[in-house]
């Protein structure tokens, strides 16, 4: 428990900075995380956009390109579930600036590969050093930001994945009008990726984190005298963090979370892996012309981003995450349905704005919920699922395209649609929370 002397002194702290988005002055802060965001993103759309390419390149099967995604995906959700437990028992500085030069040096190595087997190397040492990097951030951003101004905060950072998207998108679009060797689009992310870790080696360790550090180090040492400037629940904090993400009051958030994320990851995977073939051998759109619809839709993101933050800091994430849900549900009906050209760039580009839209709500309630104890362990572990729905969700429609002959409005109609009307009853168990209020308040 706090003493009364360390909370006027933190109170102070507050006043001191109460201008400013963080209870600490830094300004490596904002930009070292909202820079790591972007290139977790850049690098999944530009990934994914280069997918024909790649087939182009070195001659790829439909089943080859689901091994080359499938094998990334399973390799940046190791990641996640690794670094969220590096960042809790070791130091969120430490694991946010080894996890960028992995991801670094990935990429410079992907550009120059010769054959399949080293493309799925590379993409999987690259996806291992990314896949911590947006949940790491958003919890160091959560736990420095004034209670205040934490909304603010993590809707800027929201706004950093549609950056990411269109950048991705827009890059991969030029490589292929200017006829560039497609591999070289990933040393596009190496030298950004570089400036952030120096960008990094300037951030201090949280005071949350530091609290607890001090917690491990009492179990460690026996020392009875603790003192932290945030309540934490010492006893549970000496357990590992895994077994406290399925511990009394969290478990059963933990298991919704898990299904949550790695369905809403799974329809942003099929529409970014399937829904350009679909538009080209069912809509009879050309390759340039869906890519130009993607980047179309992200602006419309950035928007969406910025109401979803502001909306859902006010009248609750639950809520809004619910009403995107069925909004969702509604325009996939009318892709599956429209021929028009002129409207189904409406549904389309309507759908993926709004599914998309989650990422400005579920990953800062996540965030807000979870105890400094294991919060960044909780961050990670819904990130790790959402790479795993990466996995699932296109290997489902792949393997339901065989049994109904490519009947791809079926198979979207059964494994779209129907799911987008039963999640929001999954969210609507997940536990509140407040989004002004301490994060303690939340959860100890």
């Amino acid at each position: 428990m706090a003493s009364e002397s360390i909370k006027s002194q933190l109170d102070e702290a507050y006043k001191l900075n109460k201008k400013g988005l963080f209870i600490v002055r830094n300004p490596f802060l904002l930009p070292g995380v909202l820079l790591g965001i972007i290139l977790t993103y850049m690098d999944f759309l530009i990934f994914i956009s280069a997918i024909p390419g790649l087939i182009s390149v070195f001659h790829l099967s439909l089943a080859q390109v689901t091994l080359l995604t499938d094998i990334s995906y399973f390799a940046t959700a190791v990641g996640a579930f690794s670094w969220g437990y590096i960042s809790d028992r070791f130091g969120r500085k430490l694991a946010f600036s080894i996890m960028i030069l992995i991801y670094s040096l990935g990429s410079f190595v992907t550009a120059f590969v010769g054959n399949l087997a080293e493309l799925i190397g590379a993409r999987a040492f690259g996806g291992f050093g990314i896949g911590g990097d947006a949940p790491t951030g958003n919890v160091i951003a959560a736990e420095q930001a004034r209670p205040d101004k934490r909304s603010t905060v993590l809707t800027i950072l929201a706004v950093g994945n549609v950056v990411g998207f269109a950048l991705g998108t827009g890059i991969v679009y030029l490589f292929t009008l200017l006829h560039i060797y497609i591999m070289y689009v990933f040393l596009v992310g190496v030298l950004p990726a570089i400036l952030v870790y120096f960008i990094r080696r300037n951030l201090k360790e949280t005071e949350r984190f530091q609290d607890l550090k001090k917690v491990l180090e009492e179990e460690r040492i026996k020392n009875a005298q603790l003192e932290t400037k945030f309540q934490i629940n010492i006893e549970e904090a000496k357990k590992n963090p895994y077994r406290q993400l399925f511990s009394k009051g969290y478990a059963l958030n933990t298991i919704l979370i898990a299904i949550f994320t790695t369905y809403v990851a799974g329809i942003v995977a099929v529409s970014l892996i399937y829904f350009p073939l679909y538009l080209i051998g069912v809509k009879h759109m050309s390759y340039v012309v869906t890519l130009s619809y993607e980047f179309i839709t992200y602006a419309l993101v950035g928007i969406g981003y910025v109401y979803t933050g502001f909306v859902g800091n006010s009248n609750g994430k639950k809520w809004i995450m619910g009403i995107n849900l069925v909004l969702a549900g509604f325009l996939m009906i009318g892709v599956v349905l429209m021929t028009i050209p002129a409207w189904l760039l409406l549904f389309y580009s309507l759908f993926i704005a709004i599914h998309y839209f989650q990422w400005a709500a579920w990953p800062f309630y996540v965030a807000e919920t979870y105890s400094t104890r294991m919060r960044d362990t909780a961050s990670n572990f819904a990130y790790a699922f959402q790479w795993a729905g990466n996995i699932i969700l296109p290997t489902a429609v792949l393997g339901l395209l065989d049994l109904t002959g490519f009947n791809w409005n079926l198979v979207l109609e059964i494994l779209i649609v129907i799911p987008l009307f039963i999640l929001p009853g999954i969210v609507y168990g997940f536990k509140k929370s407040s989004t002004t209020a301490e994060l303690e308040k939340n959860a100890i």
